[in-house]
């Protein structure tokens, strides 16, 4: 897929979202408009219940609009398929979730290399961005170690230098997450774009 710098990153008109639960009608966005450039740093805040969660779904592909449109690097991603959807997910968004989703019968290496093995790249190259990525967030030392081996902080470093290891343009991480990649990003994130 080309990527047309002179349109955003992500722009998205109009996005509504709704649900039904017990026969009524749940609007969790309501007419949603943003753009975001290469390079920038957004926050959404609101109180809880207020859809937060539902846009960072769909700007991170689990999830589809209602009615409106979304673009990531130039390409209508509301009418993709399921599997073009997913490849879009391992290849253009890094994850940081809340509650770090490591494996823990493998390595913090191995954690970091998953999301590179089901894109298919050669295992020399894997290692070396899984092996720079976690020396990036400080885990140079810790590498062969197995989740329950580490601290809380350190899980959440190995799960951020597992989101950047793949150089996304797009990096979806909760409050807390975003606010350490912030601090560091000059760091750790080299040319990986929130």
């Amino acid at each position: 897929m080309d990527v047309r710098r002179d349109e955003p990153l992500i722009r998205v008109e109009a996005v509504t979202k709704e649900y039904v639960m017990g026969g009524e009608v749940l609007r969790a966005l309501n007419g949603v408009s943003l753009t975001v450039g290469y390079g920038e740093f957004v926050t959404i805040i609101g109180p809880s219940g207020s859809g937060k969660s539902t846009l960072m779904n769909i700007l991170g592909c689990l999830d589809t609009p209602t009615s409106g449109k979304y673009w990531l690097e130039g390409v209508e991603v509301n009418r993709l398929r399921d599997s073009r959807l997913a490849e879009i997910r391992n290849r253009k968004i890094g994850f940081i979730f809340q509650n770090f989703n490591l494996l823990p019968n493998l390595t913090a290496l191995e954690n970091v290399e998953l999301p590179l093995i089901y894109r298919g790249m050669r295992s020399a190259e894997r290692r070396e961005r899984a092996v720079e990525a976690l020396r990036k967030v400080g885990l140079g030392d810790r590498m062969r170690h197995r989740p329950p081996e580490l601290s809380g902080g350190q899980q959440q470093r190995v799960a951020i230098a597992r989101a950047l290891a793949g150089d996304p343009p797009f990096c979806s991480a909760t409050s807390r997450r975003a606010r350490w990649i912030r601090r560091r990003a000059g760091k750790c994130c080299g040319s990986c774009r929130i």
